[in-house]
Order: C-alpha cells, then sequence, then structure tokens
C-alpha cells in the first residue's frame, strides 16, 4: 500500500506542467494570429445557447464541464496512476481552459487555422484535446 507522500508526490506540479504550457501556447498562437475568427458556437460552430440571455448560463456550463472533467481525470489517475496518462489529461483540461478564457472575456472562442476543403477553422486546443481523448480511448 502506497503513503499519503508516495500519492500525493504523484500530483504534483509537474504534472499540470503540460496543461499550463497548451494553455499559454494556445493563447499566445491565437493573439499573435492575423486571420482570426471568432466561434460563438461549440464544436464545428453549432450554437451552444444562442440567445444573448444565456451568457451566464453558457460559461456555468462550460466552467462546471472542466470542473467535472478535472475531478474525472484526478479520481481516474489516483486509482491507476500512470504518465501517459497524466499527460493526456493535463493537455485536454489546458485546452478546454484555454477555450473557456475566450468564451469568458470575448463570449466566443477564437479559431485561427482553416482546414482547406472542408471550411472548417479550429485552433491549437482543439487539435490537442481531439488527440488527448483519442490517446485516452485507445
Amino acid at each position: 500500500m502506497q503513503t499519503v507522500k508516495q500519492i500525493s508526490a504523484r500530483f504534483s506540479f509537474w504534472w499540470l506542467l503540460p496543461g499550463l504550457i497548451t494553455l499559454a501556447l494556445d493563447q499566445f498562437l491565437k493573439s499573435t494570429a492575423n486571420n482570426v475568427v471568432l466561434n460563438p458556437g461549440i464544436a464545428w460552430s453549432f450554437p451552444f445557447f444562442p440567445s444573448a440571455d444565456h451568457t451566464l448560463w453558457r460559461l456555468a456550463f462550460i466552467l462546471i464541464g472542466i470542473l467535472l472533467l478535472s475531478a474525472m481525470a484526478l479520481w481516474h489517475l489516483r486509482l491507476s496512476w500512470r504518465q501517459d496518462r497524466a499527460l493526456a489529461y493535463s493537455v485536454l483540461i489546458g485546452g478546454a481552459f484555454s477555450n473557456f478564457i475566450d468564451r469568458l472575456f470575448l463570449g466566443a472562442v477564437r479559431d485561427i487555422w482553416l482546414i482547406p476543403g472542408i471550411n472548417l477553422m479550429n485552433n491549437l486546443a482543439d487539435w490537442l484535446m481531439v488527440l488527448s481523448v483519442i490517446y485516452l480511448i485507445i
């Protein structure tokens, strides 16, 4: 059985670092991009509480989702610690927080990259979140 000290060492700052790097790099790229599109919807621009009267609900819904994701990640890692999964969860949560910051301050997510042929805009956080989820599923 592991001691409290051994368990808490696994949840150190170092496993949060990839998420913080994801958040910082995504925000930097969005702030320096020339071609920025504000996306008020969710994935693939689907409407998300389209009325302006629902702004507070929208932000609360997203924040609760991120907090639940964080709690799930901590619970899962507590049961079965693996550094690769910690990295994937960290990047996933960092990307989610980066997009949440956009929604909080701009009311929409800043998309900076166009995928040719399908006319879809996205950003670094979107790509890293998708890759993290794929990794966690596999």
